[in-house]
């Protein structure tokens, strides 16, 4: 063998080694997850939360005492049911309770941000992991304009008895950590136009629940049929929790800051003009919108304000996200801003228009394809699998008992009977799009749904 011979070989060799190692560090850089998202998305353990309490914890509404331990800490405090839905559900159904806890004095559970309240979320309604993904999500996409909760999954035994997967999440409430004031005028509010604060042609004032001088018009229901009715905008007080804890300066502070809001968007008035922190109207209305969320405009929609400026969020509320529940194919691919009478004249402001499919073109690009990978590994995760299908065997929730509720019309969730064909469920109806029923027709037939961010970033300039 020559000596040229050899060296060719040697190059061809080192060749070879350099084009491997490059494809393997390309590969490498193509599966990782961005850091931020990985973490907020990861499950390495479900830990146990014991509840002890001397009562049964049922009653709606009312505090009980009870001792806490999670991850071999215990704390004390007070627990309640909460939740409407829940609450029907689990006097109706052998369906879990969801509930809502308050602690002696703040800390922080399992990492989340410090406060006295937190809330236990049930996986029945929620057939997959849409709760912890949404309230993540949120999470992540409110950090530096607002504050939205985060979520960990628990196993909840109360007085011992196995009570099923939980979703531990902060309450929304003031806190250094979570929404913080800068003096005594801020607040956190409830937009709700659905009945919970009575809706009327004339404004008021009742302990916890009042509106402003502005109408829009709202959607009621009689013998099932829907007409539409003026109303004036109606709020639920979250903090304080009634007026009579606060001053008439509070009072007045707060409605008059809500009044002016609606008013001034309406008057279609400069971004700089409204005394708000416009990236977090931006960032709150794309998680609504990317979700499909069609109740974004009548309840559970959040406004707080620091004392200075008003902010959008926190998010709330997962049951009615990637068509959970839905009633007609109008529903599939709806732009959600057009049933929120704010949302619908800040898109008639040129400078919002264009800060938000700025903040959708960015998150479609680089924000999206790292959720899917963290989908992806979530579907994998044995921990959680475990975890879901021990929560599923104890309340039969896909066993074909509770078809044709409300809350379990979607064929396409409910015919999915594993955790992994419940999580590509998720994954279809965000990126890869599936073949489903058209369920709500009296004759359902077969058809492609396509992915909801392809829809979006295809019609997103029409708006």
């Amino acid at each position: 063998m020559t000596i040229r011979s050899t060296a060719i070989k040697i190059s061809v060799f080192i060749i070879l080694v350099a084009t491997s190692i490059t494809f393997y560090f390309l590969q490498k850089n193509q599966d990782a997850i961005d850091p931020e998202i990985d973490e907020l998305f990861s499950v390495e353990e479900i830990p146990r939360f014991d509840i002890k309490s001397k009562s049964s914890i049922t009653y709606y509404g009312k505090y009980y005492d009870a001792d806490f331990s999670l991850k071999d800490e215990d704390f004390s405090g007070k627990i309640k049911t909460r939740g409407n839905t829940s609450q029907s559900l689990a006097e109706k159904y052998d369906a879990p309770f969801a509930y809502r806890i308050k602690l002696e004095k703040k800390k922080s559970l399992l990492g989340l941000d410090a406060g006295k309240t937190y809330i236990l979320l049930p996986h029945f309604i929620d057939t997959s992991i849409r709760q912890f993904y949404h309230l993540n999500l949120a999470h992540y996409l409110l950090k530096d304009s607002s504050w939205s909760s985060h979520a960990k999954f628990v196993e909840v035994y109360l007085n011992d008895e196995y009570a099923g997967l939980y979703v531990l999440a902060e309450a929304i409430s003031e806190s250094e950590a979570r929404i913080n004031y800068k003096n005594d005028l801020g607040f956190i509010v409830e937009m709700d136009l659905q009945g919970k604060a009575p809706l009327s042609t004339e404004t008021y004032i009742n302990n916890d629940t009042f509106s402003i001088d502005y109408k829009v018009d709202t959607i009621r229901y009689d013998n099932d049929k829907a007409t539409k009715q003026p109303a004036n905008v109606a709020f639920l007080l979250t903090d304080p929790d009634e007026f009579g804890e606060t001053t008439e300066e509070h009072k007045n502070y707060i409605i008059s800051t809500l009044e002016k809001l609606y008013k001034n968007i309406g008057a279609k008035k400069p971004l700089d003009e409204l005394n708000i922190d416009a990236d977090s109207f931006v960032y709150y209305f794309l998680m609504h919108e990317i979700a499909g969320d069609y109740g974004s405009g009548s309840n559970s929609v959040y406004y707080w304000n620091d004392g200075e400026k008003t902010h959008a969020g926190p998010f709330w509320d997962a049951d009615f996200l990637t068509h959970n529940y839905i009633t007609t194919e109008s529903i599939l691919n709806i732009d959600t801003y057009s049933k929120n009478p704010l949302y619908m004249n800040l898109f008639k402001n040129p400078e919002y228009r264009a800060k938000y499919i700025e903040a959708y073109t960015n998150f479609y690009n680089n924000t999206a394809p790292n959720l899917k990978k963290a989908l992806l590994k979530l579907k994998d995760n044995k921990v959680l699998k475990a975890a879901w299908e021990k929560n599923m065997e104890r309340y039969q929730r896909l066993s074909g008992k509770y078809d044709g509720l409300y809350f379990a019309q979607n064929e396409n969730i409910e015919s999915r009977k594993t955790f992994e064909e419940q999580i590509d469920y998720i994954i279809g109806f965000y990126f890869d799009g599936f073949t489903g029923k058209t369920f709500w027709e009296d004759q359902p037939e077969e058809k492609y749904f396509e992915p909801r961010l392809k829809w979006l970033n295809e019609h997103i300039h029409e708006w």
